[in-house]
């Protein structure tokens, strides 16, 4: 097959030759692409994470297959290679290393993008073997028992030549960019390809030999212009409700922060296709622009105040109903050996969400804490983030000091961005925002009072798997620190990650923002026996619950954070008629839900008079504003509000007495009923 995309080519192995002899190097001396210590992960085509027992695996582009290990999901260390520096399987050559005018020096075990699945007991990770800058590519799989190196089971073994390969009669593809994915069946399937006129390829997998087995089809592509595909590759696909979805880069990498990469994605009910964006266009086309639905990209609009230059090679790995994002971007403060790219974007192992909206189709987030209120608790000193002397005077500098419930100067108002940054406030003063100082924004926190929406106002967050987070400034990778891991009360900064738990912070929600609420019941519908009923409360903050007759009426927890499941509990009721009481679930600065609790009457024939009910009838309810109650003995009777709060009282009533509402808004209301033994309450509607 010629090879129709020289010019595309050329500029591609232009690219690729810079940044297989900068990962070369840095691997090689053991340097990571980003720094030496273990946040952020350096790393170029991410796997899939996969996780072994307790421990997460990424894979990537490398010598030997480069890898890195976390405990937490979010610190990442290099791990062991599956071949040594230099060594690699001899049947790559026959795919690799053939003449080639231009490109003499072949392959040398530089593998690129691999991708990893669990199958039959064992880990198969799938890599590519290629030339730079031309089509002469192929996939090849090595399966091992176990990822731990200290394993007496730990061997990976090469499974030879498994048959993906390019060039190849009849296709015009690159074999190279394995991804895997386990289908709602259990049938495997392996998305591969890169640039040329089919593209991205699908295959069904056996999931013993780890083999292609059956069709392989081509699903998407991007045509460039002329006869020329010059974009297109790193697929990933993955499977929720009915759909598959097909996620693959458009545009270049491998030119640090020059790469133009960025995300497109399409469905399909078929593992195969055809796959269509969200508006219903196929994502291959010949000769045209194919379809694709962005659903990531750098705003080149806001430059360098976005930190995600060129994102690409899209993983995904899913742990407690959390859809987890793995890709790659060309980091700023790292160095790319590119004039193009100012020298500036070393490859960086990125991590986020998947969301998914009510249209079906996902969404790539960073919003690791909603919109709310937190107290931030450093995980070294146990102390709170508060502010110098508890002055919210623009310019104080953030402090550590023990916790003080009573202290708004120790609660943080998180405003997420929608950029995958935050705003922080004082929420003693939200007027007041935290700020990082010049010269260089990567040293200095101060409060300040004077909000622009200059970047070094705003915040980016990681998150372990314990929910405990990193913070740091939206372009700067140094994290929010008590300097020297002490737990004196002591200033708060910035400085490079260096493992200390005196940089990482416990949020715990106060408030959620909007306050939100909800109750699985309206009612409690019980006999006059002692009874008991349980109700669940869904909430984003704290709440507090009211009753409105504690005298029968009793809650086991009458406030709480977050979701609750609180017991109720109702006293025998002796008295000749039914009896209702009112309970509300209010969320603190948010919404107020309510639960009527209604009792069944004692048999009135052993009911002694002292007992009797102050009340027979409340009529009209609900009313327009006036209503008549008829009782049998005298009483003092309450209007309530569902928060609580008793807006009008009336004694000395007498049968038949008229009560005036017109005064009070349209709503719920709480009526309250007294004799001299007991109370009765009742659900008032004025309309």
């Amino acid at each position: 097959m010629s090879l129709s995309l020289s010019s595309e080519f050329s500029k591609l192995f232009n690219s690729q030759f810079r940044f297989v002899v900068f990962v070369a190097i840095l691997l090689a001396s053991n340097i990571k692409p980003i720094s030496a210590q273990n946040w952020p992960g350096g790393m170029h085509d991410p796997s899939s994470i996969v996780k072994e027992g307790d421990r997460y695996w990424v894979f990537g582009t490398g010598d030997g297959i480069y890898s890195m290990y976390s405990d937490d999901l979010m610190t990442w260390q290099s791990g062991a290679t599956p071949f040594t520096n230099g060594d690699y399987p001899a049947w790559i050559d026959k795919y690799t290393n053939q003449k080639d005018p231009n490109h003499a020096d072949g392959f040398s075990g530089f593998f690129w993008a691999p991708d990893i699945i669990h199958m039959n007991g064992k880990y198969y990770l799938y890599y590519s073997a290629s030339m730079w800058g031309t089509a002469f590519s192929c996939i090849g799989l090595v399966v091992n028992k176990t990822l731990d190196p200290t394993s007496p089971d730990y061997k990976w073994e090469d499974q030879g030549d498994i048959g993906i390969y390019s060039p190849r009669s009849g296709w015009s593809i690159n074999a190279i960019d394995a991804a895997m994915m386990r289908g709602p069946d259990g049938r495997i399937w392996m998305t591969y390809g890169s640039f040329n006129r089919d593209g991205i390829m699908v295959t069904e997998v056996d999931s013993v030999s780890g083999k292609p087995i059956g069709n392989t089809v081509s699903v998407a592509n991007s045509w460039t212009g002329g006869n020329n595909y010059g974009e297109g590759e790193g697929g990933h696909m993955l499977y929720r409700d009915g759909y598959y979805y097909m996620i693959y880069n458009k545009g270049g990498c491998c030119n640090g922060i020059a790469s133009s990469y960025y995300m497109v994605i399409g469905r399909s009910e078929n593992p195969q296709g055809p796959f269509v964006d969200k508006e219903g266009k196929n994502m291959r086309a010949v000769g045209s622009p194919s379809g694709g639905t962005l659903i990531f990209e750098h705003d080149d609009s806001r430059g360098y105040d976005d930190r995600y230059f060129g994102p690409g090679h899209f993983g995904l790995f899913t742990e407690n109903g959390v859809d987890h994002v793995t890709f790659h971007y060309y980091n700023q403060n790292g160095f790319y050996p590119s004039a193009e790219a100012n020298n500036q974007g070393g490859p960086t192992l990125g991590t986020a969400f998947l969301e998914w909206g009510e249209d079906g189709w996902p969404s790539i987030s960073f919003n690791y804490l909603q919109q709310g209120v937190y107290r931030l608790t450093n995980v070294n000193s146990q102390k709170n983030l508060d502010l110098r002397n508890q002055s919210v005077d623009s310019g104080t500098f953030p402090y550590q000091y023990a916790a003080d419930s009573t202290s708004d100067t120790q609660l943080w108002y998180f405003t997420p961005l929608g950029t995958g940054e935050y705003t922080i406030r004082s929420w003693a003063d939200t007027t007041k925002y935290l700020e990082t100082v010049a010269p260089d924004y990567d040293l200095v926190i101060k409060l300040t009072d004077n909000y622009t929406g200059s970047v070094n106002q705003k915040w980016r967050l990681a998150q372990d798997n314990e929910g405990d987070i990193l913070i740091y400034p939206s372009i700067k990778d140094n994290v929010m620190e008590v300097a020297n891991n002490t737990s004196a009360d002591y200033r708060v900064g910035l400085s490079r990650y260096d493992g200390e738990n005196g940089q990482q912070w416990k949020p715990t929600l106060v408030y959620g923002w909007p306050a939100r609420i909800v109750v699985d019941k309206d009612e409690i519908n019980v006999t006059s026996e002692l009874s008991t009923d349980t109700i669940f409360i869904e909430s984003n903050t704290y709440w507090e619950i009211t009753i409105t007759d504690p005298a029968w009426v009793s809650a086991s927890a009458t406030s709480g954070l977050g979701d609750a499941e609180v017991i109720i509990t109702i006293s025998e009721n002796t008295k000749e008629i039914s009896r209702s009481s009112v309970m509300g679930i209010q969320a603190i600065k948010g919404t107020t839900e309510i639960i009527f609790v209604n009792q069944e009457a004692y048999d009135p024939a052993t009911v002694t008079s002292a007992d009797r009910s102050p009340v027979t009838k409340i009529s009209p309810n609900p009313t327009t504003g006036m209503v008549t109650l008829s009782g049998i003995v005298p009483f003092r009777v309450e209007i309530w509000n569902l928060s609580g709060q008793k807006l009008l009282t009336e004694s000395k009533v007498s049968e038949n007495h008229e009560l005036n509402l017109t005064q009070l808004p349209k709503g719920v209301y709480v009526l309250k009923c007294f004799s001299e033994n007991n109370t009765w309450s009742q659900r008032l509607i004025r309309k």
